[in-house]
């Protein structure tokens, strides 16, 4: 199958969290997961979604009482850069061959 015929977010967000996933609370967010946190499938370096975590980070950056509610889901080899720009977000991978399947 190829690639733009395929649901890329949806499937990497069944990878990871099965059937336990619904529309997002935040419009931004292209999911909502676990915990009711809001995910962001970033396997496509989405630009204007990087913007947008950084701008809740900048909002919430003194507020000590909220916990992360987003959660970054990328590729491995993308972890690094996404841990490097957002080290108190959680990140989750899904295998880099998961693209080409």
């Amino acid at each position: 199958m190829e690639l733009g015929q395929r649901n890329i977010k949806e499937e990497a967000v069944k990878y990871l969290y099965k059937n336990r996933y619904r529309n997002p609370n935040w419009k931004y967010a292209d999911y909502t997961v676990e915990d009711n946190k809001q995910a962001f499938i970033l396997i496509d370096n989405d630009g204007e979604k990087i913007v947008k975590i950084k701008q809740d980070q900048k909002v919430n950056q003194y507020n000590y009482s909220r916990r992360s509610s987003l959660v970054i889901i990328c590729l491995e080899n993308q972890l690094t850069t996404f841990r490097n720009e957002f080290p108190e977000i959680e990140i989750v991978t899904i295998p880099d061959k998961f693209i080409w399947q």
